[in-house]
């Protein structure tokens, strides 16, 4: 079901339409978290900051306390939010590179010292 409520409509095939569709028809209360979902992944894909405080207060007006926790997640730091859905910059070169040093790292836990680690690391990059 998660599956289901995270992609876009248009990317689901006809047997998961169908399906999420079912879904949709026994609760309203899972249709109301469906358009939640579904705004805050549209959001976020066109980057509309703007729209962030109005779809927060939809989300804890309803009666779904996972969305109320995920908003609360949100204010605690929602500068880097608004960052987040405004800039254009990332981490994901950051997460690449300690990806491969944890890599590395496990590879070699438990086989040698910190300096045979040094001289891979160094070596790779």
């Amino acid at each position: 079901m998660r599956f289901l409520f995270l992609r876009s409509p248009t990317d689901l095939q006809r047997e998961e339409q169908q399906d999420l569709q079912k879904i949709l028809d026994r609760s309203a209360d899972l249709a109301l978290i469906y358009q939640l979902v579904q705004q805050f992944r549209e959001m976020l894909h066109h980057r509309r900051a703007d729209q962030l405080d109005d779809w927060s207060q939809q989300a804890l007006q309803s009666s779904c306390p996972e969305l109320h926790s995920f908003v609360a997640g949100l204010r605690k730091d929602w500068k880097a939010v608004v960052a987040a859905f405004t800039l254009e910059w990332n981490n994901g070169m950051v997460e690449g590179h300690v990806n491969r040093l944890k890599l590395i790292k496990r590879q070699m836990y438990g086989r040698a010292e910190f300096d045979l680690l040094r001289q891979r690391v160094l070596h790779c990059a």
